[in-house]
């Protein structure tokens, strides 16, 4: 992950059934993220953040599920609307932060999407 924060926005929504939903990202404001949500580390660089929110009308994120275990110089959490992950850059392994999006619409249902996922790379 690159050393500057990096702000991912989802950019479309679509409700696949009454539990899922497909989402579509921006590349964020310092990219190495993608459209498909993942975001590589750049090796050698330091500490970082990375937030995903919405930027679809009547949707807002409001959760995750992890999926496997957080690396453990990395942290998850929810806030506000937004999920954010911080990255110590403290890694002697390289390993991966797998997780599901949830969003919820103007109604207040809940959906989770597939997972994006974060490459935990150590720093060299």
């Amino acid at each position: 992950m690159s050393n500057s924060n990096t702000n991912v926005s989802i950019v479309n929504v679509t409700v696949v059934n009454s539990q899922t939903v497909n989402l579509s990202y921006s590349t964020g404001n310092n990219p190495p993220a993608n459209n498909n949500g993942n975001v590589p580390e750049r090796e050698g660089q330091g500490a970082a953040t990375i937030s995903y929110s919405s930027g679809v009308a009547g949707w807002s994120v409001c959760g995750y599920v992890v999926t496997g275990a957080v690396p453990s110089d990395m942290s998850i959490s929810t806030v506000g609307n937004s999920v954010v992950i911080r990255d110590a850059a403290t890694a002697t392994t390289q390993e991966q932060l797998n997780f599901s999006l949830q969003v919820k619409d103007a109604h207040g249902h809940v959906y989770t999407s597939p997972d994006p996922l974060v490459i935990n790379v150590p720093p060299k």
